[in-house]
């Protein structure tokens, strides 16, 4: 997103016992969409004071503020520590992204059996294919999303298509995401990542209507079998 501020992450690790929405509300940035961005620590020690002595602050900080916001999301380091460990618990869906190659694939099972030992309900994971080959691109040795699919046992939700290089490297030279690099959204990855963020929208939505459905049920006058 190009930005920088002095007050990032850090400042709200350092004060999480205390942390209110003032405070939050002054921490982060607003970005020129109207995004709401708290900043990660620019030097990587600084992140590693927050791993080191407090590694659920970032999970205590976001449950603090959760009910504030439609929509919270985390981009995560792909290294799972403690503080990954705790976010991923208070998650309500984990986009779990693999490129087309062995190593990926290996780690993305890896990812989904340790979901499975925590107790995660499928749903939660999201699975999605990043640089996905193409029929012409899988015969040069691609790994296709059917054959990643049928290996992981898990749905593939999205595939991200692999696309020129230019485009990506102008949106990185630029320091904005691909999907305001590239304005036609017909055109992928725009495309693509359009349809995944309309699709786990939906999904939110469909859960908190539910939980809200559920909650008015209770709330309701009734008899009660067992109790007084």
């Amino acid at each position: 997103l190009n930005m920088h501020g002095q007050a990032t992450l850090l400042e709200l690790a350092e004060s999480v016992e205390d942390l209110d929405t003032e405070l939050f509300e002054n921490i982060v940035m607003v970005h020129d969409s109207g995004l709401k961005v708290l900043l990660a620590p620019p030097r990587p020690e600084q992140a590693d004071i927050i791993i080191r002595d407090n590694p659920d602050a970032v999970a205590s900080i976001l449950e603090k503020v959760r009910s504030n916001y439609d929509f919270i999301v985390v981009d995560t380091s792909s290294h799972l520590d403690e503080t990954l460990a705790s976010l991923l618990d208070i998650a309500t869906r984990i986009v779990l992204v693999t490129p087309p190659t062995l190593p990926g694939i290996k780690n993305a099972r890896l990812m989904l059996d340790l979901f499975d030992q925590l107790g995660y309900a499928p749903e939660k994971a999201c699975l999605v294919v990043n640089r996905a080959v193409d029929e012409r691109q899988r015969r040069q040795g691609g790994i296709s999303a059917e054959k990643i699919q049928s290996y992981l046992k898990r749905p593939v939700r999205e595939k991200i298509p692999l696309v020129e290089e230019r485009i990506i490297l102008n949106a990185v030279n630029k320091g904005v995401p691909v999907i305001a690099a590239e304005r036609d959204t017909n055109k992928p990855p725009t495309k693509q990542y359009i349809a995944l963020a309309d699709a786990l929208m939906d999904e939110l939505m469909g859960d908190l209507e539910e939980e809200a459905d559920e909650k008015s049920e209770k709330s309701k006058p009734g008899l009660r079998l067992f109790g007084r």
